[in-house]
């Protein structure tokens, strides 16, 4: 809406591409070559056909024909090159009736250095073609003695042949290794994130598309206010009846022909219905959304006119006969069956033929894994905000997996969808951890393709120190096509080699360093935070050589990778659920039991608070006696996440904070150090003077008592929210508690659990 649809005019470059592209336009590009060669046998040469005529005439058909030859069977061998997976998967799935990972990934990686052994053929078949037509045809030149060739250039002609073949030979094997590298580095390094982000985009698709059915009395539906609304707020069935052009049926039998599943996957679901990527200027939008034409609409029209239309279906007042209905539908199909298979072989031979096996439009690139219409966290949280509305069953604030069954064909789809969300996997999903999943989709999203964007920047500088090493061997190579003398010219090429040793000695083995640790050890990824040196740094972009981090306080750093190759590096993103311990000193004289009550007041507040920001259980661990002067103590903080997102983590770790400090004081604990005796001695007779009256019969103060809490109004303070008397806020479900070995168990034995 308010943008100019873009005329698509005829031009001489659309020619072009066609003319090379297509199988019709190599044909024509093919006759239009050939057509100089015949003008000249037949209007030149043979009105007069002397020996000289007759020379340039072998002469001008044989390159003539050499290149129309050439033309057409480089576009058959691109094709070859390009139907051979669909060839492999049609007769592996015809045997096995299913095609393995193993061989998917196979093919995955042939469909990325296929596009290198293109020109390998185009070379081989020209190099072989010109050997048949130019010495077995028009004997121009001649392999066994080349003095005695009829053209005296043929034998240099030969020799350049022969290197642009080697020259394509060597430029793509070095072109498939770059491409081979690149296809084994992304499948190791990013695999797991692309398909945990498809997975989660794939399930948040399906339930931002769905629709639930609006339940209406029992009445005519078209009884609405205004006819705009009334097509819109027509439910579900209706609508099918209504685009389908089927009249309402008749009895209770006909009522039931529409099953649950099919009103789940109605024209409700075609509502913004996928995900839609935007593509360049000029290309036309596409969509995995069902369109539905006129022509649908008709036949859809014509099918209620066949009598009976199901066993099931209709009243025995308006159908027909059985005999005249099956007569009626067999003279219907068998056309209908003739046109939709010639329909087919024309759409099939239109196919084959305007195939681009060059592949000289270019490929599509803007549809892959990570498309997504979710461009900024307010979108986000708006989706989250729609999606958390639409599956809530009123009454209750957290939702559970039987919540999602209406929006997947089967109950396991919808079990690991609800995983997407239930990342501490206790049963039910608040609407913080919608919304966090949903933020954590958006911006691992965007980190990953600034990642693959920036890996492959590091790719195109492998790419051209490998063309470098492949020029180099080429140029031995040709050195021994045309003839010219290696031991006078490697006298002098040694001599360079040495002087450049010692000068790229340093460099060589920097870049090897930097080659090695980035894609091999490959320790981190655009967009990870990282800590190196005791420094909290942040990858904003990698390349070959170096690494730019940017600080918390937004000043950049430049990181050689070959120095960060002896260096320890903590990723964040990288790491599982951390934990760290809180540490506080309480009074000598607490009593145990405080200790064990802010422990318990600490595992009901994990358990039932409402962000899911912890995991609930965690312990209070007596770590130190200091001289009989104070109590140390930890208390674990087991985050239900990484520290990837900073200021999350800060917002948690105060939270947690928060409430140790709220239960503190409730609980009376203090932290001031024992009371040490003072005695004074005579300084002549060393004797201890004796105490102050009533100083032999004072106490120690105890600790305090419990303030008074007030829990009529409930606040939050710094993230925590103090629950109410019950334990479980806004109707939250209490969460299971893990046992301590368990804790241990996942945390590896940390302090505090």
């Amino acid at each position: 809406m308010g943008v100019k649809k873009k005329e698509r005019k005829f031009g001489f470059i659309r020619l072009i591409k066609l003319l090379f592209s297509t199988l019709i336009g190599s044909t024509i590009l093919s006759g239009l070559i050939v057509t100089p060669a015949l003008i000249v046998h037949f209007y030149w040469y043979k009105p007069n056909p002397t020996d000289h005529r007759k020379y340039v005439r072998d002469n001008v058909e044989a390159w003539l024909f050499w290149a129309a030859a050439n033309v057409s069977i480089s576009w058959g061998l691109a094709l070859i090159v390009d139907i051979i997976p669909a060839v492999i998967r049609f007769i592996i799935g015809l045997t096995w009736g299913h095609v393995s990972e193993a061989i998917k990934s196979r093919l995955e990686m042939y469909s990325s250095v296929k596009e290198p052994i293109k020109p390998v053929l185009y070379a081989a078949s020209c190099w072989v073609s010109w050997v048949i037509i130019f010495v077995h045809i028009f004997k121009l030149y001649d392999m066994d003695d080349e003095s005695t060739s009829r053209a005296a250039y043929t034998p240099r002609v030969y020799q350049v042949i022969e290197f642009l073949f080697f020259f394509a030979l060597i430029i793509c094997a070095q072109k498939m290794l770059s491409h081979f590298v690149a296809f084994s580095f992304h499948r190791t390094a990013y695999r797991e994130r692309l398909q945990e982000v498809q997975e989660a985009l794939k399930a948040i698709e399906k339930l931002r598309t769905y629709r639930p059915k609006r339940r209406h009395p029992q009445k005519s539906s078209f009884g609405r206010s205004t006819p705009i609304f009334s097509a819109l707020l027509t439910p579900a069935h209706e609508r099918d009846h209504f685009f389908g052009g089927r009249s309402r049926p008749g009895t209770p039998g006909g009522s039931r022909a529409a099953t649950p599943e099919e009103h789940c996957t109605s024209s409700d679901d075609d509502r913004d219905a996928t995900l839609v990527a935007r593509k360049r200027k000029g290309k036309a939008r596409r969509s995995w959304l069902p369109r539905e034409d006129k022509p649908d609409l008709r036949v859809n029209t014509a099918d209620q006119h066949k009598y009976p239309p199901s066993p099931l279906g209709g009243s025995p007042s308006n159908s027909g006969s059985p005999a005249v209905g099956s007569r009626r539908r067999s003279f219907d199909d068998d056309p209908a069956v003739v046109i939709h298979a010639a329909t087919q072989a024309a759409k099939a031979l239109k196919t084959a033929m305007l195939h681009d096996a060059r592949n000289i439009q270019g490929k599509d690139e803007d549809v892959n894994g990570l498309v997504w219409n979710v461009s900024s966290s307010y979108e986000a949280k708006r989706l989250a905000r729609s999606i958390w509305h639409t599956f809530r069953e009123p009454g209750r604030t957290y939702l559970i997996p039987r919540d999602f069954y209406p929006a997947f064909p089967t109950a396991a789809e919808a079990e690991a969808a609800f995983k997407v969300f239930d990342k501490d996997n206790n049963g039910d999903i608040s609407r913080a951890e919608v919304k966090t999943t949903l933020l954590k989709v958006y911006k691992e999203r965007r980190f990953l393709s600034r990642s693959m964007r920036d890996v492959g920047q590091a790719l195109t500088t492998l790419d051209n120190v490998l063309l470098v090493l492949a020029l180099i061997i080429l140029f031995f190579v040709s050195l021994s096509i045309f003839g010219v003398n290696i031991e006078s010219s490697l006298t002098s090429l040694y001599t360079i080699g040495i002087g450049a040793s010692f000068i790229f000695k340093n460099s060589a083995s920097s870049a090897f360093d930097a080659i090695m640790f980035l894609f091999v050890t490959h320790p981190y990824d655009t967009g990870d935070r990282c800590f190196i040196d005791d420094e909290n740094l942040v990858v904003k972009k990698m390349g070959l050589f170096a690494t730019i981090f940017t600080r918390a306080d937004g000043t950049e750093t430049y990181y050689f990778n070959s120095m960060l190759f002896n260096k320890f590096i903590t990723n964040a993103r990288r790491s599982d659920k951390t934990a760290e311990n809180l540490t506080m000193q309480v009074a000598w004289r607490t009593p145990i039991e405080k200790l064990d009550q802010l422990e318990k007041c600490m595992n009901n507040w994990l358990q039932t608070e409402e962000n899911r920001w912890f995991q609930p259980s965690t312990s209070v661990t007596l770590q130190k006696i200091d001289y009989q002067r104070y109590l140390e103590i930890t208390i674990g903080i087991p985050y239900n996440s990484n520290w990837q997102d900073w200021n999350l983590r800060l917002q948690r770790k105060t939270a947690f904070h928060a409430a140790v400090n709220y239960y503190s004081r409730q609980l009376g604990l203090v932290a001031y150090n024992s009371t040490i005796p003072v005695a004074y001695a005579n300084p002549e007779t060393l004797e201890v003077a004796p105490m102050t009256p009533g100083e032999e019969d004072g106490d120690m103060p105890e600790s305090p008592a419990p303030e008074p809490v007030d829990r009529k109004e409930r606040s939050n303070w710094m993230g925590f929210q103090p629950p109410p008397e019950d334990g479980i806020p806004s109707g939250m479900r209490r969460r299971k508690a893990k046992s301590k070995k368990a804790m241990f168990r996942t945390f590896g034995g940390a302090d505090g659990f």
